[in-house]
């Protein structure tokens, strides 16, 4: 073995040693290895067995860390102290690892030297959460450190600090002071027209992403590059004015009214099309101090700085975005609506946090997804009853085609209405429909061809353009347990018990309570678990296009397999024993006709 040990965790790790290459095999060997490069100070094998292999029992995941270390000592074993209980990465003159040396370094010169790339660039597990976790805020505390060097060296118009903030500007593109300091510094250096270029990239950018504007202190640094008349910042988070009439929720408006009167935090919880947004505008729509804030797009990284953009929080002092957020909240008095919240699971926290240092701020949210806050009201957002769907249904009818006649065609309004369950969306789309399918086709077709409802059709909100695309943006939201549960669950054809649910779909519990929560399966009155009917197809397309059978079979009979048989049929033939069917037929005799699967050869 060679004198010194060189690992390299900026960029695509690497690993030399002696100044050659050391290959080591397994993928999650080599994260460890580096885990406890950057990670000072003894860690326990129970904390390491979790951080890698968490998703395995606790046995399994010891034994595969105990393979790890094997495979480490047998390469690395000169710079690991591994006991019973601990392992510790022993790092001593012979040895480099440039993340520690970018920790220490104090000028920008030494940064570039080390800089190579994003912090493990190109490594992720699927299967281990802790490390992704903690493997992110690395990266945000590797990005802050080059930050803070960048805004003391000030836009000096040196190489080094051009090279520099165009490095932090990669890393985040939102990051509006960076995009000064390079512009400021290009301009020094003088190079003038890279720098408009930067400041036009960067309002592209802000505009088609977060639909805000540059911040004032932006537009005074392309003021400087080019006099002028100054542009006027937009106005920022107004309430959107939507463009049609509010059907059937005049009694859900009220009653949420009266529940943001005592309550800091309201969420509308509910399944894509519901109308959460519509709602939560018409309930805002009374307060003087409220913003509108929609998040549908916005990735997780740029959330508090499109908040505090759309909020009007200056952002350039040279500190994170979220405690400059969390200063200017903490003044102020604010019905804050912030829209579509479902895909953004760590911005849970921000809320909270808003709500502890801002005590004059109430939050209306709306989301697919249960948000993990705690104390927070959560209002489910139904469906429209009856009546109320099927005035909806005339008032988009009759813009579509102004010579409908409801009173005539009353009974298939109340049917389409039905087939529906009530969703705006649906509704709205399938009246929409009427300028090309006859209203007795429609009616007849749309519960067995949900193509119809996925037929783009005119939307405010791409998003909202048909019914396939709201569902699989929300299927997109599940992790892998909840899409192969849901999947399963699209073979009953009236819903089921948590019993057969449990059965059939070889679920637990905790997956159909996060089925539950994403609104992506209701528990109703009576105690089933049902899907809407457009839910259900699109689940059952994706089963299908998996090309595997997702649900147990509870027992094989005569070539089929019979824990999927559907209502029992006097016509399905019994054995010619006598043996009729077995009790577990009975159990699971709601499922859809289309689950049945022949046994393989």
């Amino acid at each position: 073995m060679g004198d010194s040990l060189t690992l390299l965790l900026l960029g695509a790790p690497e690993l030399a040693i002696g100044g050659e290459p050391v290959g080591i095999r397994s993928a999650k060997s080599r994260a460890l290895l580096c885990y406890l490069a950057a990670t000072p100070g003894p860690r326990s094998r129970a904390e390491l067995a979790g951080l890698l292999w968490g998703e395995r029992p606790d046995a399994n995941a010891r034994g595969s860390l105990r393979l790890a270390l094997t495979e480490l000592r047998r390469e690395v074993g000169r710079w690991l102290d591994i006991t019973r209980d601990h392992v510790r990465f022993r790092e001593n003159d012979g040895c480099f690892v440039d993340h520690r040396r970018l920790i220490e370094a104090q000028a920008v010169a030494e940064a570039l030297r080390l800089w190579r790339g994003e912090f493990l660039d190109g490594v992720s597990f699927c299967d281990a959460p802790a490390f992704a976790g903690w493997l992110e805020s690395e990266r945000r505390r590797v990005r802050t450190l080059l930050r803070n060097l960048l805004v003391r060296s000030g836009p000096d118009g040196s190489a080094d600090v051009v090279c520099l903030a165009q490095v932090v500007a990669a890393l985040d593109p939102y990051d509006e002071e960076a995009h000064r300091l390079l512009m400021a510094s290009l301009a020094r250096a003088g190079n003038r027209a890279a720098a408009l270029a930067r400041y036009e990239e960067l309002r592209r950018r802000l505009a088609t992403e977060l639909g805000v504007e540059p911040a004032p202190e932006t537009l005074a640094v392309r003021q400087e590059l080019v006099p002028g008349p100054r542009s006027r910042p937009a106005r920022r988070a107004a309430l959107p004015v939507p463009g049609t009439e509010l059907i059937g929720r005049d009694a859900d408006v009220r009653r949420l009214r009266r529940l943001l009167a005592r309550e800091r935090l309201v969420t509308l919880l509910g399944p894509g099309g519901v109308g959460k947004t519509r709602l939560a505008i018409a309930a805002a729509d009374a307060g003087p101090e409220t913003a509108f804030v929609s998040f549908a797009g916005v990735r997780a990284e740029a959330a508090v700085t499109m908040l505090a953009r759309r909020l009007g929080v200056d952002l350039s002092p040279p500190r994170p975005a979220l405690a400059l957020l969390l200063s200017a909240l903490a003044r102020r008095s604010l019905l804050l609506v912030l829209d579509n919240l479902e895909h953004l699971p760590a911005f849970d926290a921000v809320i909270g946090e808003v709500l502890r240092v801002a005590p004059a701020v109430r939050v209306l949210a709306t989301s697919r997804r249960r948000l993990d806050v705690p104390g927070q009201a959560t209002v489910p957002v139904e469906g429209l009853p009856g009546p109320a769907a099927e005035t909806l249904f005339t008032a988009r009818a009759l813009r579509a085609r102004p010579a409908f006649d409801p009173d005539r065609e009353a009974a298939l309004v109340a049917a389409i209405c039905a087939t529906t369950g009530g969703l705006p969306l649906a509704i709205e789309l399938a009246a929409s429909l009427l300028r090309a399918v006859p209203i007795a086709d429609l009616a007849q077709r749309l519960g067995v061809d949900p193509g119809l409802l996925s037929a783009a059709g005119p939307a405010t909100r791409e998003r909202h353009a048909c019914m396939r695309t709201v569902f699989e943006t929300s299927w997109n939201l599940l992790d892998p347990a909840g899409q192969e549960a849901l999947a399963a669950l699209s073979t009953f054809r009236n819903g089921c018990t948590l019993r057969s649910a449990l059965e059939v779909a070889r679920t637990t519990s905790q997956v159909l309570v996060h089925l539950v929560d994403h609104s992506m399966i209701d528990l109703t009155p009576s105690g089933r678990y049902a899907l809407h009917y457009e839910r259900k197809v699109v689940s059952a397309r994706a089963r299908r296009r998996a090309g595997a059978l997702l649900v147990r079979p509870v027992e094989q009979k005569e070539g089929l397999r019979v824990g999927h048989v559907p209502a029992l049929d006097p016509k399905f033939p019994s054995r010619s024993d006598g043996v009729g069917r077995p009790p577990s037929v009975l159990a699971h005799a709601d499922l859809e006709p289309s689950s049945w699967a022949p046994l393989p050869s």
